[in-house]
């Protein structure tokens, strides 16, 4: 569904500034780790540029997502930056070019009348996805024995643990893997 648009008539009288306010389906927010239930906001200016059109602003919203860490949600802020160019040249059209393999990775076709800016868009924000969102830097995460959250204080595991060894034997290792049978 696409309900945002530039007519490019319009710009030939002077630029156009898009504010955006929008819901996250209309730009198609969706991932598997980040779920997208706060408003997109921001502000694009559409501009011509000899026979291109030029796209600068900000987009922002808020995803939610699990800590890599400790497996609270958290709520990762995002912004993102446009500075785009469209133009009404076939090539663009090309696989290749879709691709991003062209000239200008920043330059998209539109048809020479409207442009409908949604998928650059949400590319603009799912790019500023964290590949590993953490509630804090300092995220001591989850024991691995009891699962205890570490970011409340030392687990009852820390503390049955009997102290290792200074120094071990390298050849222990060894040991261990000749008594493992494969059936």
């Amino acid at each position: 569904m696409r309900l945002m648009k530039i007519d490019v008539l319009k710009l030939r009288e002077g630029p156009i500034d898009l504010e955006v306010d929008c819901q996250p389906d209309l730009l198609d927010l969706v991932d598997r780790e980040f779920h997208f239930r706060k408003r997109v906001t921001g502000l694009v200016h559409f501009s011509l540029v000899e026979q291109r059109v030029r796209a600068k602003g900000f987009l922002e919203t808020v995803a939610e997502a699990e800590c890599v860490r400790c497996l609270k949600v958290v709520e990762v802020p995002l912004r993102g930056i446009l500075d785009i160019f469209y133009e009404n040249n076939p090539a663009l059209l090309t696989p290749e070019a879709m691709l991003g393999a062209g000239e200008d990775e920043n330059l998209y076709w539109f048809d020479g009348e409207i442009i409908h800016p949604e998928e650059q868009f949400r590319e603009a924000i799912m790019i500023e996805l964290p590949m590993l969102p953490l509630c804090s830097p300092a995220c001591k995460g989850l024991c691995a024995q009891c699962g205890a959250d570490l970011n409340e204080g030392q687990c009852r595991c820390a503390q049955q643990k009997p102290p290792r060894a200074v120094e071990e034997d390298p050849a222990d290792w060894k040991a261990a893997l000749k008594k493992i049978r494969l059936q």
